[in-house]
């Protein structure tokens, strides 16, 4: 999926009746100073949410071919993308499937347009939050394996330097043997050659 985004914030409306299309996008460009692009039926928005993610989708339930819970469903196999639905006609069984489905809220028409822009405010603030909790956690797991990654390593030099430590104590241990053992005999110690 193509992740490509603008300073203000996308949403896409999908809305077969023109005139409501019209209407809400208008709306919802004014009261959240967003960019809204529109698709009429669910294949149009899923080729549209694969060319650019949007920060919300609104949609109507009720649509030409696949209806907007089948749109979803497809949906959440490429993208974790909130969802606000209208509806006009809303069933319990419709607004279950819709709660399951991770749907933001279902509206039903006709409803308050301001109640709209809040949810749809709120909802794109918890997204933004979320999503800067995601950034902190990826930045926190970089940070842990970079960490491990210096403390392995770190790890491999000390290994190196106690192992040479150890080399150098048994090789003075030696040393200090040999003069010891020249003294009692009282022979005259033998150096080791100088290195030039």
């Amino acid at each position: 999926m193509v992740v490509s985004k603008s300073t203000r914030t996308d949403i896409l409306l999908i809305e077969d009746d023109p005139d409501v299309a019209e209407m809400l996008a208008d709306h919802l460009e004014h009261s959240l100073e967003a960019s809204v692009r529109r698709a009429c039926d669910a294949e149009e928005a899923f080729d549209r949410c694969l060319e650019r993610t949007p920060d919300l989708v609104v949609a109507d339930l009720l649509l030409p071919g696949e209806n907007a819970l089948g749109f979803i469903r497809r949906l959440n196999t490429v993208a974790s993308i909130p969802v606000i639905l209208m509806s006009g006609e809303p069933t319990l069984g419709r607004a279950i499937e819709a709660m399951r489905l991770g749907v933001v809220d279902l509206f039903t028409k006709p409803f308050d347009l301001d109640r709209l822009s809040h949810v749809a405010q709120t909802t794109l603030e918890r997204s933004a939050e979320r999503l800067r909790q995601q950034r902190r956690v990826r930045r926190l797991r970089k940070l842990a394996a970079k960490a491990l990654y210096q403390r392995r390593h770190l790890q491999k030099q000390m290994d190196l330097v106690c192992r040479d430590l150890v080399t150098a104590h048994r090789k003075l241990a030696e040393r200090v043997q040999e003069l010891q053992a020249a003294q009692a005999t009282k022979q005259p110690p033998v150096l080791p050659p100088q290195e030039p």
